[in-house]
């Protein structure tokens, strides 16, 4: 979702928008929705991962503050956390993030569709709410592929097109209510900009995940991707 302090020009390249002012107001604003947003999806991942060595690598691309990987550390503190942001402003709040909760993160950065990581180094990715927004979404699928062992999963969470558009304007109502115009409508935009979820899993098997599992929740659909292979 975008930040309401982000300027609506499209000829300043993506990182140089999200300045350092607009990272921390965008902090802020995911505050307040933790609770209903973060630590829902946090739990329906852990419930759909199953058994994980100790120390398993997990990345979560466009992770913002990382607040969906914070979640995800309270149900597996055997975890290694790896945040991605395009943001090197991001980077420092993640870090400022995990360090008030007790937290070992590792940072990086670049965009989405150019990973700064080794391929077949990271067990599990997430990547939640990005595909609306990346310049290449085929491209950013390949990657997360690309970094993901033999046998590692991957949870692809956004807006549905396929979903329920009843769903998606209570949850603006609720938000217009609860958190003011200007977010409600923020969520509206990027709900608006979604793909259809049949579309995605088409894209996630076109890049080599089998299989792809698709599941529906309101307006969003989580896909469950494994890359091919024995699990390391």
């Amino acid at each position: 979702m975008r930040a309401d302090t982000e300027p609506t020009t499209d000829t300043e390249p993506a990182a140089e928008i999200w300045t350092e002012a607009i990272c921390r107001a965008y902090t802020e604003q995911l505050r307040g929705v933790i609770r209903f947003d973060h630590r829902r999806w946090a739990k329906r991942v852990d419930r759909a991962l199953g058994v994980l060595r100790e120390g398993a690598v997990i990345l979560d691309v466009a992770s913002g503050p990382g607040f969906l990987l914070f979640e995800l550390a309270r149900l597996r503190p055997q975890l290694t956390l790896i945040a991605h942001d395009l943001s090197p402003h991001m980077g420092i709040i993640q870090r400022e993030e995990a360090r008030q909760r007790g937290l070992e993160i590792e940072a990086i950065g670049g965009p989405a569709e150019a990973i700064e990581r080794a391929s077949a180094t990271v067990d599990v990715v997430t990547c939640k709410q990005l595909l609306h927004e990346c310049a290449d979404v085929a491209q950013t699928l390949a990657e997360i592929h690309r970094v993901l062992k033999p046998g590692g999963v991957a949870f692809i969470i956004d807006f549905d097109q396929d979903g329920s558009r009843l769903a998606a304007r209570l949850i603006h109502l609720f938000m217009r209510l609860r958190r003011g115009g200007v977010i409600a409508d923020s969520f509206w935009r990027s709900y608006s900009a979604g793909f259809k979820g049949s579309d995605i899993k088409a894209k996630l098997e076109a890049v080599g995940f089998e299989p792809v599992i698709y599941h529906r929740s309101g307006p969003n659909y989580m896909m469950i991707a494994r890359r091919a292979g024995a699990d390391e």
